[in-house]
């Protein structure tokens, strides 16, 4: 029998799935974000923590196609296209993943979730 949880516990159990990324436990990261894509699926915490456990796993294409794939309802949320840009980088497509950055902070230059977009640019070079 499935565990029926609130909604307002989604973020917490996501961030516990990042936080086990963070220790090397990737296994115990995809349970989480697989129950959490099974309980929600309209969410981007699990598409996003699932994307980067492929990129960690070595399967960065995988992470790239499960974005396009799965998140594509979420294209324009700058959290998507960071991790987008992370994946695409991964599978040797540097140039796109700076060109999808750039455009992602020309459009959000202010935006609180772009972050990660100006690291992974400054570290792309």
């Amino acid at each position: 029998m499935a565990l029926a949880l609130d909604e307002k516990y989604a973020p917490l159990l996501a961030g516990a799935g990042f936080v086990a990324l963070e220790v090397g436990r990737r296994e115990k990261a995809e349970r989480i974000f697989d129950a959490l894509a099974a309980q929600w699926p309209a969410r981007l915490a699990p598409i996003l923590g699932k994307s980067l456990t492929l990129v960690l796993a070595g399967k960065p294409e995988e992470a790239v196609r499960l974005l396009e794939n799965d998140g594509l309802a979420h294209k324009k949320d700058p959290l998507w296209a960071s991790f987008h840009a992370l994946a695409l980088a991964e599978t040797g497509q540097a140039e796109a993943a700076r060109a999808k950055l750039k455009a992602l902070l020309a459009e959000a230059p202010g935006h609180q979730d772009t972050g990660m977009a100006k690291a992974l640019l400054h570290h792309l070079g």
